[in-house]
């Protein structure tokens, strides 16, 4: 995996890629990702710089990554495959939901 397009992933604001998986921040700039970790009262999530590389930690899903292993987690995808997505060469994997058909005998 060339280094040039994780470095081009790592230049894209993290807090834009987690607001447009519903994340919201607040004025101390933690946030929550419902999507992701489940409604929260508080919100446990934090942005951080960690060798020139900005890091997110969210406390209540004991997880830390950095914004390609936040895209895995939130598509269910591969390192390479969440990689295409950021650079946009790929379309988000949307999520189906599957409901088994209701008969007429139900419905009555």
């Amino acid at each position: 995996m060339s280094n040039d397009r994780i470095d081009r992933c790592h230049e894209i604001s993290f807090r834009s890629v987690i607001e447009s998986y519903g994340g919201r921040f607040d004025k101390t700039g933690m946030f929550q990702c419902e999507s992701i970790w489940g409604p929260e009262k508080t919100n446990s999530g934090k942005l951080y710089v960690k060798n020139g590389i900005e890091m997110a930690k969210h406390f209540k899903g004991n997880w830390s990554g950095d914004v390609i292993e936040f895209t895995q987690l939130a598509e269910g995808v591969n390192k390479s495959k969440a990689i295409s997505i950021l650079l946009g060469e790929e379309q988000r994997v949307k999520k189906e939901i599957k409901l088994d058909p209701i008969s007429k005998a139900e419905i009555m």
